[in-house]
């Protein structure tokens, strides 16, 4: 008797200084198209195990963002850089506890939140959503790239109760602002395709925007001591060294070491739709190019392209190596 599998293994490879290309898209839903400017932010964020849709054909890219699903967001966000992948699913009663729990837990939220937020379903406030925002990582992976002296945004003065997490975003490249004076508008609700923007500037340092909105303290300037040039005299009876040719191997340019080879992936893993009960099923990924050593940790995809990292067990073997073996049972 067969058993079929209900999830698609994949692979998610950790390189320091590789990229793949032409990777696949997930973000396969029918109101988000290649031609909308959030399309590449959305398909990250999903890609990334952070964001999902609202149906599995839909993402409702104009809907407004809930204090729910940014809460949700943020312990993933935690997740993802604490321990290099998500694997916190919703299913309970309401299907946001498991989110509100593990935010609360780590200090993304407090209880002072539900003091100012009556009902976690309602949408979120600009204001609302950056402080939830600024706790979604630490301090060291939002440290600040731009001149932002308290007080120069011009909606959010030092008073305004979101400030700190405000300004600690804006600061980092997270956030600019809503127009050239860099207005926050932080009564205003966020769309979720402009959070998903707001993801990928979250998780990925280089694409953060560098800006100031303030002129630095000029370093009073010192007059440098005036230092005579030394003299060299040469005495007149002084020979001097005959003319030494270069050899022409000395002339040539030293080699310098080669870069990287193009990462790609060269032995995919074979999809296996079904096997027997206790037999053992075999994947293997090779890759070239890139910096090696590689990193390997092999994920489960499930429903709304939900990743989840495949814990080492007498199931599973390898789940950290290019080869990974399942023994299927039905109880596990």
């Amino acid at each position: 008797m067969k058993r079929f599998l209900s999830l698609i293994l994949c692979l998610t490879m950790i390189l320091s200084l590789a990229s793949v290309a032409n990777a696949e898209h997930y973000s396969n839903f029918a109101d988000v198209t290649p031609d909308s400017w959030y399309y590449e932010d959305v398909d990250n964020a999903v890609r990334l195990g952070i964001i999902n849709g609202k149906t599995d054909t839909t993402f409702a890219p104009e809907d407004n963002l809930t204090y729910a699903e940014a809460i949700k967001l943020a312990a993933c966000m935690y997740q993802l850089y604490k321990d290099g992948s998500v694997y916190l699913l919703s299913g309970g009663n309401p299907w946001y506890q498991i989110y509100v729990d593990y935010a609360k837990d780590h200090g993304i939220i407090t209880e002072n939140f539900f003091y100012k937020v009556s009902n976690i379903n309602e949408k979120a406030t600009r204001a609302g959503y950056m402080e939830i925002f600024a706790n979604a990582l630490p301090d060291e992976a939002l440290e600040g790239i731009n001149n932002v002296p308290d007080g120069s945004i011009p909606d959010v003065p030092m008073v305004h109760e979101g400030a700190i997490g405000i300004y600690k975003l804006y600061r980092a490249g997270i956030l600019t602002g809503v127009d050239a004076k860099h207005n926050c508008k932080p009564e205003d609700n966020i769309k979720r395709c402009e959070v998903a923007a707001i993801i990928t500037r979250m998780m990925n340092e280089n694409v953060r925007i560098k800006f100031s909105m303030g002129e630095s303290a000029e370093k009073p300037k010192t007059e440098e001591p005036k230092v005579e040039e030394p003299k060299l005299e040469i005495p007149k009876d002084a020979e001097f060294a005959p003319e030494i040719k270069e050899d022409e191997a000395s002339t040539q340019k030293a080699e310098t070491p080669d870069m990287y080879e193009p990462f790609e992936i060269v032995v995919e893993p074979e999809r296996i739709d079904s096997a027997d009960e206790g037999e053992t099923l075999t994947y293997t990924v090779k890759a070239s190019g890139g910096k090696t050593p590689y990193t390997y940790q092999w994920v489960s995809r499930g429903w709304h392209n939900q990743t989840t990292a495949i814990q080492e067990s007498e199931y599973a073997k390898g789940t950290k190596t290019n080869t990974l073996s399942l023994t299927f049972s039905m109880d596990n």
